[in-house]
């Protein structure tokens, strides 16, 4: 099974979201094809390297739902919590044997669907509310301003 590649279709439309998914799916293809090299260090240099930036998009992502007051943020931290306990749970079963057939089919299958859902369920919404309060309202959107006569 070949690792899942980024899609336009997962496009959220937030330049930055968008470029850190594309970023996440190609270190999860690197991670995979090192796991499957049976290179320990390759696997686990990739494996690190996945953990960290997944932890800083994290981190991105949460520091931008307190920013905005973003509504849904509890739910969207709660899948984050679980998302990285399987990851720091894959990384250390990774530093332990790189050729894990656990290791591999998490990678082969559960990385990439949870990318997929977590994208359209959670980030999706959170760049469609960023971007909406990114956006002025249009000028007949507006309260008149009343103006004071000279």
């Amino acid at each position: 099974m070949e690792p899942t590649p980024w899609s336009a279709a997962l496009d959220t439309g937030h330049p930055a979201l968008d470029e850190q998914h594309r970023n996440q799916f190609r270190l999860h293809a690197e991670a995979l094809d090192s796991a499957r090299s049976g290179d320990l260090g390759a696997a686990r240099s990739a494996l690190a390297e996945l953990l960290a930036h997944t932890r800083e998009h994290f981190a991105f992502e949460e520091k931008l739902m307190v920013e905005s007051g973003y509504a849904q943020r509890e739910l969207h931290h709660k899948a984050h919590l679980t998302f990285m306990d399987d990851l720091v749970s894959l990384v250390g079963e990774g530093a332990r044997d790189s050729s894990s057939a656990v290791l591999r089919l998490w990678l082969e299958s559960r990385y990439a669907s949870w990318w997929k859902w977590h994208v359209r369920s959670n980030d999706a919404p959170l760049a469609r509310y960023l971007l909406a309060q990114a956006t002025p309202p249009p000028p007949e959107a507006r309260p008149a301003v009343a103006r004071s006569e000279p």
